[in-house]
């Protein structure tokens, strides 16, 4: 709830400052709603948060389905089970989970990343059963038809490609030469793999990957016993549970010439931290403290911004349009952090430069560290708030800690210092960066 808005309310009803202020400080106070976790009979987990909205949100996480589980042979398999969502199953055709879909005033969503998979719907509780057998459907038993991969897939993949923004780009190739296999391997299938990807590859790894194990069902507006029941509705074989392989980071560089008149940079550097280890929970708060000092955009609509890299190029173009912001990339194994930058092309060198030496210089005040706190607290607060993201959130720690919730983080934000944060940068400076560049290379200087 907005505290402004709050706070016109009991004003508006004659209340005194005091009042006011103290009936604010109550709502803040309020502690966030907890996701209960448990085990299905049939050996799925779930996690639900009960509560009397309108809308249910229903989420499949697949953990160790997403590209750094393909292999050189089969990679854009998960793109491609990515967009199959919502084709042909083993009980629906294409045409049957469109209608009856939309019918439902639904939609039917899947998400790919590196590590997962998400299958996800948002419907209203009075058809919510009826919409839990089309996500069902799509996560159990998918079952494409010859032409659909080779037409619809196929087809879909080139668009999704030939309309990258050149900044995905950029920092898809960063992933790409840092991490080579693994976390390398691109969310978008490879141009090589285009038209190549068949049935057989996406039976094989849907049949290693999506088990018992790997799944977990998350309910956003059900009760656990409702929960409890849908999860063991998930026919799925049994398997051992997904253990990623840490990828290591390597130094390294791409430069994609095109004939645009810009040019987009990502570079940044990776630390080992294991999210699974309690021990590395504070390294980790404080690289995305670190991220926000340094710069998440524009906050203000035609500001200039105010994070230490947009600080720093400003000094050094001047009057040069540029946008820059911090690269945050968070896997189970490893955080990637570093720099987004956008420039003419006549400028890349300088701005490159100017990023670099703000990085390597970077003091952290006491000053700096309250902002980030307030902007990361904001965003768990914001992830809480919002139903889906709540979900999703819960989901990712469920499967990495154990535990949904995101108390302990938001206290955790609260408990670190100047020196936690300093000692992030002084890593980050002390790393060797990988970069990748897309665009009007001509002033791009090479990375040694």
């Amino acid at each position: 709830m907005s505290l402004l808005r709050t706070g016109c309310r009991y004003l508006s009803s004659g209340k005194s400052s005091a009042s006011v202020a103290a009936a604010v400080k109550s709502e803040q106070t309020h502690s966030p709603p907890k996701y209960e976790t448990n085990k299905s009979v049939s050996g799925i987990h779930y996690c639900n948060l009960d509560n009397p909205k309108p809308i249910v949100n229903l989420m499949v996480m697949v953990n160790g389905a997403g590209s750094s589980s393909e292999t050189y042979k089969n990679e854009g398999v998960s793109h491609a089970l990515r967009l199959s969502c919502g084709l042909s199953t083993k009980n629906f055709t294409r045409f049957g989970t469109i209608r009856n879909v939309q019918q439902l005033g639904t939609a039917l969503e899947c998400i790919q990343t590196r590590e997962n998979l998400i299958y996800s719907m948002k419907i209203h509780r009075d058809y919510f059963l009826d919409g839990l057998d089309f996500l069902r459907e799509n996560v159990v038993c998918p079952s494409l038809k010859k032409w659909e991969i080779e037409d619809s897939i196929a087809s879909a993949m080139k668009l999704e490609i030939e309309q990258m923004n050149p900044l995905i780009k950029a920092q898809e190739e960063l992933l790409r030469i840092s991490y080579r296999r693994g976390l390398g391997n691109s969310l978008f299938c490879p141009e090589r793999n285009i038209g190549a990807i068949s049935n057989d590859m996406i039976r094989d790894f849907h049949s290693t990957h999506f088990n018992m194990e790997n799944v977990i069902f998350g309910a956003n507006g059900i009760d656990q016993m409702t929960a409890r029941r849908l999860a063991d509705t998930f026919h799925l074989p049994s398997g051992k549970a997904e253990s990623s392989i840490p990828s290591k980071f390597h130094v390294g560089e791409s430069r994609i010439d095109t004939r645009d008149s810009n040019v987009h940079i990502a570079f940044g550097s990776g630390t080992q931290l294991e999210l699974k280890n309690p021990g590395d929970h504070t390294a980790v708060i404080s690289n995305y403290l670190l991220s926000i000092i340094l710069g998440k955009g524009i906050s203000v609509k035609r500001g200039q911004g105010i994070g230490k890299l947009t600080q720093g190029l400003r000094s050094a173009l001047g009057d040069v349009p540029f946008g820059v912001s911090s690269l945050y990339n968070e896997f189970e194994h490893t955080t990637v952090i570093g720099a987004n930058i956008i420039t003419e092309a006549s400028s890349a060198g300088k701005a490159i430069d100017a990023a670099l030496k703000t990085i390597k210089e970077l003091k952290i005040s006491e000053k700096d560290l309250q902002g980030a706190k307030k902007r990361a607290e904001i965003d768990f607060n914001v992830c809480i708030e919002e139903q889906a993201d709540n979900l999703l959130g819960a989901l990712s720690l469920f499967h990495l800690t154990g535990n949904p919730n995101m108390e302990g983080w938001i206290h955790l934000i609260h408990t670190i210092s100047v020196s936690d944060v300093q000692a992030a940068a002084e890593r980050m400076a002390k790393s060797k960066f990988s970069m990748s560049s897309v665009g009007n290379l001509v002033n791009v200087p090479y990375l040694d």
